[in-house]
């Protein structure tokens, strides 16, 4: 550019520009070099590397230490970016040239579409050389089930609103209506569980295969009503697979019918007699035990020797629930590691029995406890000598709550089939949880894989 043969005014614009865009350096610059300053006085000179993470400081005694959490929402990664910034000064009108990012805001929105309707029309000819008539026959599988309407995508939806939120069918009803203009009645909807249920089976099969397979199984049982008589929910439970089933009876059948004679983990659960059908190792649950010792409390408070009982019992239990384990410097070997797990799992019946031991005769608050604590002695410290096996019931109480809560809002179901459905759909979704799953993809791609396994349909039929 010859700078003699420019034009004053272009000469101008030049040098406004050029200065602007050196301020601005020099501003990032003493930024940078304040920055570097605060990081120079809070690094000493021979710094660990950046992946070191040091010790932390000692509390004094009496003080809790203060946890350093970092509660910033991240931000989401932007579908669509706006950008807002003036071209020229609002207030002298000048061009205006460099730029930098000030501030972010993000804004989320809900797309809330209405139901599309797709009319599928079939038209048939007359051949005039094989004098008949000929029309393609629809081969729409990869899209519905049999003669249903709705496609896979609402009837996982739909299978989610139910099992997942756990909304009843007229409140799924409305919300179809209200959001997307989709009329369907209490009977379609009741239908398509119902198919998503019956297509699920083998599905449902194969959890009870994975839980006679676990090492430990969970389970517990709670009441259930089905058209408005009573029945029981039953539940066996891993950390990973959860397995349901309905069965009017509340009978030790009903444990065998689901962990099968050849069960050879180990089953936790209360002291219900249901479970002594199980021959195997077994797990009796301490909180149910811990438990009911504070019931008795609370009705004998002013019991000095049910204090001191109390005092032992879960002095013994603290103990082995402490228990940290042989030393591996005397005992070297998983063989030996595993005799001395047995020796102090015995140890500690044995001290759990002499403290129970003056109270079996004589009739005192504590006897029916005691006799309990005689009764499945042998079952009470199997925690001690595998460390795999939990010392509570907890996990299947937990993995109860998600149904007790939807029979608290529905009552229970109105028939056998809905029994089974409500079964195979909270065993489904409630694995899926466990697995940190997303339900309702996990519901979508069980249609389609099923869908995909059926044999192909011809696509011309002729008469």
């Amino acid at each position: 550019m010859n700078l003699s043969a420019a034009p004053r005014e272009e000469l101008i614009t030049a040098i406004l520009r050029l200065r602007d865009e050196n301020s601005y350096l020099k501003h990032q610059l003493n930024l940078l070099r304040r920055r570097l300053e605060q990081l120079q006085k809070k690094t000493p000179t021979d710094h660990p590397p950046p992946h070191f993470k040091p010790n932390a400081p000692e509390t004094p005694p009496g003080e809790r230490r203060k946890r350093i959490v970092n509660f910033g929402r991240k931000r989401d990664v932007p579908d669509r970016i706006v950008n807002h910034a003036y071209q020229r000064c609002p207030d002298c009108g000048a061009k205006l040239y460099g730029g930098w990012l000030k501030s972010r805001r993000q804004i989320i929105d809900l797309p809330l579409p209405a139901v599309t309707v797709t009319e599928h029309q079939v038209f048939e000819h007359w051949c005039s050389a094989c004098h008949k008539k000929v029309s393609p026959r629809l081969d729409l599988a990869d899209a519905v089930l049999g003669n249903h309407r709705v496609s896979f995508r609402l009837m996982s939806l739909i299978a989610t609103l139910r099992e997942q939120c756990r909304l009843p069918l007229g409140v799924i009803r409305g919300y179809l209506k209200m959001f997307h203009q989709l009329k369907l009645s209490e009977g379609e909807i009741t239908a398509v569980l119902n198919t998503v249920a019956g297509l699920a089976g083998p599905v449902h099969r194969r959890l009870k295969q994975e839980i006679r397979g676990s090492p430990v199984v969970h389970g517990d049982e709670t009441g259930w009503r089905q058209n408005g008589r009573n029945g029981y929910l039953w539940s066996f439970s891993t950390p990973a697979v959860k397995y349901l089933l309905y069965r009017k009876s509340r009978g030790r059948q009903v444990v065998r019918e689901a962990i099968g004679d050849e069960f050879e983990g180990v089953l936790v659960s209360d002291f219900y007699g249901g479970y002594n059908v199980h021959q195997g190792y077994h797990q009796r649950c301490w909180a149910h035990l811990l438990r009911d010792i504070n019931k008795l409390i609370a009705d004998y408070p002013d019991h000095y020797q049910l204090k001191q009982w109390t005092a032992d019992v879960t002095s013994v239990f603290q103990t082995a629930k402490d228990y940290p384990g042989p030393d591996p410097r005397r005992h070297p070997t998983p063989r030996a590691q595993k005799q001395q797990r047995v020796r102090d799992s015995r140890e500690f019946a044995d001290r759990l029995m002499s403290v129970c031991q003056p109270y079996l005769v004589k009739q005192t608050p504590m006897t029916t406890l005691c006799k309990r604590i005689d009764k499945y002695i042998d079952e009470l410290f199997l925690f001690v000598t595998d460390p795999a096996v939990p010392s509570d019931n907890n996990p299947a109480e937990r993995a109860l709550r998600h149904s007790v809560i939807s029979r608290k809002i529905s009552g229970g179901t109105r028939s056998a089939r809905g029994s089974n459905t409500k079964m195979v759909l909270a065993s489904l979704f409630g694995t899926w949880r466990l697995q940190q799953k997303n339900p309702f993809q996990e519901c979508l791609n069980l249609l389609e894989a099923v869908s995909a396994a059926r044999p192909a349909v011809e696509t011309v039929s002729g008469e």
